[in-house]
Formats: C-alpha cells, sequence, structure tokens
C-alpha cells in the first residue's frame, strides 16, 4: 500500500485535496476540527474514498476535490468501521 502514498503526494491534485480536508479537519481547525485527525489518516481516507469512487457497485463520483468529496473522506475517516483499515493500511497509526 506505501505506493498509494508514494502516488498521492506525487499528483499535485490529491496534494491539495489534502490540505483542503486538513484545513477544515485537522485538530487545530478553527472549522469542524476532529481530534486525532492527521494528514496519515487523511491520506488513508483519500485513497479509500477513491477506491469507493472507482467502484461501478458504487454511485459515488469523484467531484475533483470538491465539499463532497472533502466530507465523504471526513465521514470515511471518523466512522470506526474503517479504523481496521486505516490501521492496516499504515501500522504506525494512531487513531484517536
Amino acid at each position: 500500500m506505501i505506493t498509494n502514498f508514494i502516488s498521492l503526494d506525487l499528483n499535485p491534485a490529491l496534494v491539495e485535496f489534502r490540505d483542503y480536508c486538513m484545513a477544515f479537519y485537522a485538530p487545530h481547525s478553527d472549522l469542524y476540527p476532529i481530534e486525532g485527525f492527521s494528514e496519515a489518516i487523511c491520506e488513508v481516507a483519500i485513497m479509500e474514498y477513491i477506491k469507493q469512487c472507482s467502484d461501478p457497485e458504487n454511485d459515488f463520483e469523484w467531484g475533483d476535490g470538491d465539499s463532497i468529496d472533502r466530507e465523504r473522506v471526513s465521514w470515511i475517516a471518523r466512522n470506526k468501521e474503517y479504523l481496521p483499515l486505516l490501521k492496516r493500511m499504515n501500522p504506525t497509526l494512531e487513531v484517536a
């Protein structure tokens, strides 16, 4: 899975989207802070969301990093159902 993170870092649009999500949900944000939300969690949630968007069984579509994309990434990051995925994709991750 490490290649996904390398790909994210090499994609300026995804880096901008990650930064956009962090501006809203980082613990120090004045908007909608999520305790324990980190770049690592954000990146894993983004990769999971992109995977969901590419699944033909799913109705999600990538909106070029719009507010709906951001909200869906936040939902993935906060949904306890995804905690095992977050841990598996990044074993050193500490999730609050």
